[in-house]
């Protein structure tokens, strides 16, 4: 198993109801993560071939989306678990989708800004933020 899918595994709160993994990929995460827990599972990627891919799979409870990240289709507070490798600028939606006791996850693409984004997601309004390995992890 990937070591980075390890990390976030094993932050991931014992119980939710709703995941998002946002530029999923081929699906692999959540493919991972739906082992372990039951919960709804939805993957967004650019990448009409990463799509099919993930689709392939055929994971229950799990549906896949092309969509561009920048503006989540989703109503405000509906999700458990965000997970994300994406910059700065998709935080806010993030923040906004995510429901009252909700958490994400950030893979640290560049630990040269992890401060500045530490910074950004307090600003947002998350109460809870830590440098865990190479996962940022944030909850209301």
């Amino acid at each position: 198993m990937n070591e980075r899918y390890q990390e976030i595994i094993s932050a991931l709160p014992k119980q939710f109801n709703t995941l998002l993994d946002v530029r999923c990929g081929d699906g692999e995460l959540i493919s991972l993560i739906s082992e372990k827990f039951k919960a709804s599972f939805t993957g967004l990627d650019e990448e009409a071939e990463n799509v099919a891919a993930a689709r392939k799979r055929n994971i229950p409870n799990a549906v896949f989306f092309i969509c561009r990240p920048t503006s989540l289709y989703f109503k405000n507070g509906s999700l458990d678990v965000v997970i994300s490798p994406l910059p700065l600028i998709t935080y806010k939606e993030i923040f906004r989708v995510l429901s009252p006791n909700g958490g994400v996850f950030i893979l640290v693409v560049n630990p040269n800004t992890t401060r500045m984004e530490v910074k950004i997601l307090k600003e947002l309004g998350f109460p809870e933020v830590a440098l865990n390995g190479n996962l940022l992890i944030a909850k209301k």
